[in-house]
């Protein structure tokens, strides 16, 4: 589901709504809506949500709706609830050494936008590229 085609985003919906809502998602694009910024706690609930019905995410796109600047929590959910993510996208945020290798730890990711993030080092990005 692309958001954007969508139009307007509802009034406090989160993305663990969205994704209860509709049991077969496996790619969802919300960067650069017009949304109630994600939560961390929304993130895990999605995963949750999806991982309950044994239907998974594998493709996700945050990108500017997170409600915090540390991507670290969101990562580390990402890891143990999202195995199975292809793609991840996401802008502006921190994103430190250890959680890249938490990201380059997960097989299944296959392309990564961090776009204008930063928090970490060239050893990092290295660690993630292994």
């Amino acid at each position: 589901m692309d958001i954007h085609s969508c139009g307007r985003w509802p009034a406090d919906v989160t993305v663990d709504e969205i994704g209860g809502a509709l049991p077969s998602l496996t790619a969802l694009d919300v960067g650069f809506a017009e949304c109630r910024p994600v939560h961390i706690v929304d993130l895990q609930r999605l995963l949750i949500a999806k991982n309950d019905r044994n239907v998974h995410l594998r493709h996700l796109d945050l990108s500017q709706v997170m409600a915090y600047m540390d991507f670290d929590p969101a990562v580390y959910a990402l890891a143990e609830g999202a195995p199975q993510l292809e793609s991840l996208a996401i802008f502006g945020l921190h994103v430190s050494d250890d959680a890249l290798r938490a990201l380059g730890q997960m097989s299944q990711l296959s392309t990564c936008h961090l776009v204008a993030c930063s928090n970490h080092t060239a050893g990092g990005l290295a660690l993630f590229l292994e």
